[in-house]
């Protein structure tokens, strides 16, 4: 079985060429002969990725809810490589969002360091330090193992999960002996995901506050610590057409969960949504307490080929996962997630995934505002360029 780890140098997102963008746009040319050997040449390499979301809301729920929005993503990037064996990479992100609604407009614009780091490497080892994107998983686009960076929330799961990535300082080492691999991540400091609390359609608790009125909440800020740091490892073996890792994973959870409120006696959240707990903190006075608890995430994942057909899958075992009971306390579970899936490639360049999943909560309380079993399932497919799902 040929690996499909790409070169050391390279990051999987720049080099995975079937799963394009719906929203990127390609505004260079193929390469020519002479331009292929003055890449070869020069050891820089500069990138400008252009990527553009417009949405029209087809129903209106409600009057408080935006007509149509607009999300430009700009990421202008350089890489020089020193040699086979060092080499660095700097980028700048830049967001753009715009949202049309009865009163007018609304934007908002920001701009982060994206990926950014050194990479050196020798006989048998690679180290990357800085700013990167680390995946763990097999699984195509969601993997529940895949829980290294946060993400970047406030335009709702739009597009593939890998642009949604944010990248965070860290150090990746990994070590190799064939047929086994090591990797070691450390993250010295906790950075949560990009989310809208209240204000867009996509925020957590949506447009409420225009919709009610202002209610009480708190989202906790975190400022750099070492106390917040993270870590994990994995190791991998190919063995038998078979490529094989197990992982363990000790991070803080990007999304926040609702803390325990005082309820009066007798009192049962009406619905599953989280949006109901709003009219609770204004008609009680009491503030919704966001969290980010810290978990360990134990990982195996496999992939290997059926003839013509690839097979993969990620299995997580995920400890002190919080939930919230219709009586507003919250509740430490166990949750056990999987996920299965194929993909074929013709040789007329037509791509086909398939993907399967269920997410399983240990010792399940009826009171949970959540259901036991989850299903999840994804198809997508890729022809000449073209991402469909």
């Amino acid at each position: 079985m040929k690996s499909k780890d790409p070169p050391y140098w390279l990051d999987e997102n720049e080099i995975d060429k079937e799963a394009a963008s719906i929203f990127e746009e390609e505004f260079f040319s193929e390469p020519t002969e002479s331009d292929m050997s003055y890449q070869e040449a020069s050891p820089w390499d500069f990138g400008i990725i252009l990527r553009n979301k417009f949405s029209y809301d087809i129903k209106e729920d409600h009057e408080f809810e935006s007509d149509y929005s607009n999300h430009i993503r700009g990421i202008m990037f350089a890489r020089y490589r020193h040699s086979d064996r060092l080499h660095f990479k700097a980028s700048v992100q830049g967001d753009y969002f715009s949202y049309h609604y009865e009163s007018g407009w609304e934007d908002e614009t920001d701009f982060r360091v994206h990926d950014a780091y050194v990479n050196f490497s020798g006989p048998g080892y690679n180290a990357r330090i800085g700013n990167p994107i680390v995946r763990l998983g097999k699984a195509d686009g969601f993997s529940p193992l895949d829980n290294v960076n946060p993400e970047d929330f406030r335009d709702g799961f739009a597009g593939r999960r890998e642009e949604r990535k944010i990248p965070v300082p860290m150090v990746n080492l990994q070590v190799y002996r064939e047929p086994f691999s090591i990797q070691g991540l450390y993250i010295p400091f906790f950075i949560k995901s990009e989310f809208d609390t209240v204000g867009t359609d996509c925020a957590l608790f949506g447009r409420l506050d225009k919709e009610i009125g202002p209610f009480p909440y708190d989202d906790p800020q975190f400022y750099p610590s070492i106390s917040d740091s993270q870590g994990g490892a994995r190791i991998a073996a190919t063995t038998h057409g078979f490529d094989l890792a197990l992982s363990y994973l000790n991070t803080i959870n990007d999304l926040p969960t609702v803390d325990s409120t005082m309820a009066p006696a007798g009192f049962r959240l009406e619905t599953d949504s989280i949006r109901d707990l709003p009219r609770f903190a204004q008609a009680n006075g009491q503030a919704i307490q966001l969290r980010h608890d810290r978990t360990s995430i134990w990982g195996m994942e496999f992939e290997t080929t059926i003839g013509s057909i690839g097979l993969r899958g990620d299995l997580a075992y995920n400890t002190d996962v919080n939930f919230l009971t219709e009586t507003l306390e919250r509740v430490e579970k166990f949750v056990f997630d999987y996920i299965i899936g194929f993909d074929y490639l013709s040789p007329a360049d037509f791509y086909i995934n398939f993907q399967f999943g269920q997410s399983f909560i240990r010792n399940f309380d009826d009171l949970l505002v959540f259901a036991k079993k989850n299903d999840q399932c994804c198809f997508r497919h890729n022809f000449k360029g073209i991402l469909l799902w």
